[in-house]
């Protein structure tokens, strides 16, 4: 489910994700939590999605999607910098998830 709403800076789109529901989430683990609220901030060509994530913390990366996918640009761990090739597991079907709603709205 996506809403989306304005700012003045650009577009926010606001929507929920349950990584464990995607079909082809084969990284769904016991830590890979069940609901996680996004934001998603468009500023020129990157994106910003803000994850909250329950018990499982809050992240954040840029990114951009192409015609290959997604691609994270950066990442951060409770306001952080991290590594983008060491975020939990469960972000692969998340991140695939910001990409298809974000490419349906468009």
């Amino acid at each position: 489910m996506a809403t989306k709403s304005q700012t003045e800076s650009g577009r926010t789109v606001e929507f929920t994700i349950n990584p464990r529901e995607r079909p082809d989430a084969d990284s769904v683990d016991d830590d890979t939590p069940s609901h996680v609220l996004v934001e998603v901030t468009a500023t020129a060509q990157t994106q910003m999605a803000i994850l909250a994530a329950g018990p499982a913390g809050r992240y954040s990366f840029d990114f951009r999607i192409s015609t290959q996918g997604i691609e994270i640009v950066r990442a951060y761990e409770e306001g952080m910098r991290a590594n983008v090739d060491e975020l939990p597991v469960w972000m692969t079907p998340v991140t695939e998830e910001v990409a298809d709603v974000m490419l349906q709205m468009e």
